[in-house]
């Protein structure tokens, strides 16, 4: 009875169970063995990690290198001024802080390498250096970090000598203030634009004074919009006068396409001047800048409510400079001091 019902259930021979055991057998070997590797592999990382983070000596990978397509961004020797060294830091952002200073031939070098160096390396070199020395003077003067360190021929971010949370503070805070700058300016256009008509032309006029616009003559002309004001001036410049034709919106109107056309048009009967400036609380239309922007014309230049409070906070008419001190680290005279 006991054999019939294991041959009706079709039970498997022995032969084939044992088969199928051997090969579970050699599965499971086969896991845990893999298994096993994937730990000592990862213990091994872990131990390094581990030991780069208590003070041993780091692991020195070599340069880290982000290779960028010819494409991307100018020629380096087509730069200058602040472009320049922006560019400069990009490029030393990408070398490894741990391997130190990078020669002037080697920056030079990797631009060449990604397309970006169309001329002569050796020029390129002097033109780093006095853009870095010159971005160094300019972040100074304005009360901000130097972002070089320059000495015997090798340039160093100062970044790299602080602390990573110190270095992310300062951008978060950078951040910050041209956020609350930005806010501060919205809220100054607005003032500007509650003004009486008078008031907002005498600002305007005192702004303008401050960046050298000089012989200003008022301009009556027949026809003229009631809400306006015109003036004639001359722009003095390093080695020349700029005439200019002044329209400044006394009632804080936008601007079209067709007053634009309109001044253009006009210029003769302002001195004569050959350009012209359109100052309003306002906004300015899609259509006047397009205007204003045709080459091959007469340029007119526009301001609107907030390039007008733009250019009031760059002379510091009718605005309050505050200023927030943060002592930082002199980390060129702590390391020339350590080195002593």
């Amino acid at each position: 009875m006991f054999e019939a019902r294991r041959e009706n259930g079709r039970e498997p021979p022995r032969s084939d169970r044992t088969e199928r055991s051997d090969r579970t057998d050699r599965t499971d070997r086969t896991e845990r063995s893999d298994r096993a590797e994937r730990f000592d592999r990862v213990e091994r990382v872990e131990r390094v990690e581990r030991a780069e983070g208590f003070g041993a000596e780091p692991v020195y990978r070599g340069p880290q290198v982000i290779e960028l397509t010819g494409g991307e961004g100018h020629a380096l020797d087509d730069l200058a001024g602040r472009d320049l060294a922006d560019a400069v830091a990009g490029i030393l952002s990408t070398f490894d802080r741990n391997a130190g200073a990078v020669s002037l031939r080697q920056i030079a070098e990797t631009a060449q390498r990604r397309g970006r160096l169309a001329g002569d390396v050796q020029l390129v070199q002097s033109q780093v250096a006095a853009a870095v020395r010159a971005d160094n003077a300019r972040r100074t003067a304005a009360g901000q970090r130097p972002r070089f360190r320059f000495a015997g021929g090798r340039i160093a971010l100062t970044d790299w000598l602080l602390p990573g949370d110190l270095a992310r503070l300062e951008q978060e805070a950078l951040a910050a203030v041209e956020r609350y700058r930005d806010a501060a300016r919205r809220a100054f256009a607005r003032k500007l634009s509650e003004l009486p008509g008078h008031a907002f032309v005498e600002i305007c006029v005192l702004a303008l004074e401050r960046i050298g616009l000089g012989q200003l003559r008022a301009v009556r002309r027949a026809g003229a919009p009631g809400g306006e004001s015109h003036f004639s001036g001359a722009l003095r410049t390093a080695g020349d006068e700029i005439k200019l034709a002044l329209v400044i919106r006394r009632d804080g109107r936008e601007v079209g396409r067709e007053r634009v056309t309109e001044l253009r048009g006009s210029l003769h009967h302002y001195g004569p001047a050959t350009a012209g400036w359109i100052l309003t609380a306002g906004q300015m239309l899609s259509g006047a800048r397009e205007e204003a922007a045709i080459p091959g014309t007469a340029p007119i230049s526009l301001f609107d409510g907030l390039a007008v409070a733009r250019l009031c906070e760059d002379n510091d008419v009718a605005v309050l400079r505050a200023r927030l001190p943060v002592a930082i680290p002199d980390v060129d005279l702590l390391e020339a001091l350590r080195a002593s």
